[in-house]
């Protein structure tokens, strides 16, 4: 299913919004009940929380990238951005241990 979503939205641009969509990359990944849980509330709590956990870390575009559910890196970070963060984020990882 990842793989039919993947390529739908960023090979032929096709918007995630799209039912039709999301029900035919289904289809083509053998997944079944995919329109009934598009119809119902089911995980609408859960994305909604979610939703609203990364608009209060103030994350409003992408491209952006949190580790560990701390403090998101906005931007596309070079190399050497990353390679602080995930070293300053395994320190902080071995001192609570």
């Amino acid at each position: 299913m990842v793989e039919q979503i993947y390529s739908g939205n960023h090979e032929q641009n096709q918007p995630l919004s799209e039912w039709a969509f999301l029900l035919a990359a289904a289809e083509r990944a053998g997944v079944t009940g995919a329109k009934e849980c598009l119809e119902s509330d089911q995980e609408a709590a859960e994305v909604r929380a979610k939703i609203q956990k990364h608009i209060d870390m103030g994350i409003n575009a992408v491209p952006v990238v949190v580790i560990n559910d701390r403090k998101p890196i906005h931007g596309a970070p070079d190399h050497d951005l990353l390679a602080q963060a995930f070293a300053e984020e395994i320190t902080a990882m071995r001192a609570a241990l």
